[in-house]
């Protein structure tokens, strides 16, 4: 997952995104503030982060928290995947 700084287009994170990885809220749900927390890799060990963003938790959602949900579980119907989600 690479994130970038609006404007300057300084990488702000640069972290591979792994089956399991933890991320959303504490609970490892989806996010309801400007807040999402994910486990990183530095090392070779897991590293807790927290992000803060700008934009209404509903777009974290959309934009952070679904496309991770897709990438980190195990293989599934792509077509299914997208209307389950619309």
């Amino acid at each position: 997952m690479i994130m970038r700084a609006d404007g300057a287009l300084r990488v702000m994170l640069n972290s591979p995104v792994f089956e399991g990885m933890n991320y959303g809220d504490a609970k490892n749900k989806a996010p309801t503030n400007k807040q999402i927390f994910l486990a990183s890799t530095e090392e070779g060990r897991t590293v807790p982060l927290l992000l803060r963003v700008s934009p209404p938790a509903f777009q974290l959602r959309r934009y952070v928290f679904r496309p991770l949900t897709f990438l980190t579980r195990p293989p599934m119907n792509l077509t299914h995947w997208i209307y389950t989600r619309l």
